[in-house]
């Protein structure tokens, strides 16, 4: 969301996800869920979903709006992200200075070596209100930097909210 607000254009994000991946829960475990997202700030509205057939035509179309220029943000959930495919969409988004976001298991291998950071997001109890999402977020990787954290973070009252681990 903040991504979408902070766009003077008020370009649209592009959501990219695996229509088989969606129709078995998909790698976010639900469907897109457009009250949920209004609730956490995100402006529908400006929300572009692309539904593709499989990692291949979710990474050409991530590439393609970046290249377009015409996104605020891509964002892509995948099955596999192989080093090569990494590659090319960092490159795709450094050069047309956009923001890309790959969602995938992140089962073993190294895909990620070309990402400006990598995250590991897990799912936490909620405290208080049952209805307030809280995630343990992870800062795996910085390019260029040793630094690494933990957080645990809530949605609370219309906001994020962290507080570092240790």
């Amino acid at each position: 969301s903040r991504l979408m607000l902070a766009d003077e254009h008020a370009c649209p994000a592009l959501w990219c996800m695996i229509q088989l991946l969606q129709q078995l829960g998909g790698l976010l475990s639900g469907l897109v869920y457009p009250p949920g997202l209004q609730m956490m700030g995100v402006p529908v509205e400006r929300l572009l979903l692309a539904y593709t057939n499989n990692d291949a035509d979710t990474l050409w179309a991530m590439e393609e709006a970046l290249q377009s220029r015409a996104v605020s943000a891509v964002l892509g959930e995948l099955n596999r992200f192989e080093p090569v495919a990494a590659r090319r969409l960092q490159l795709a988004a450094q050069t047309h200075a956009g923001t890309a976001l790959a969602l995938w298991p992140g089962k073993g291998g190294n895909a990620a070596s070309f990402a400006e950071t990598r995250w590991r997001l897990t799912n936490l109890p909620s405290t208080g209100n049952m209805m307030e999402p809280h995630w343990k977020v992870t800062l795996v990787r910085a390019r260029r930097s040793a630094v690494t954290a933990e957080w645990s973070v809530r949605w609370q009252d219309g906001r994020l909210a962290a507080d570092t681990l240790e």
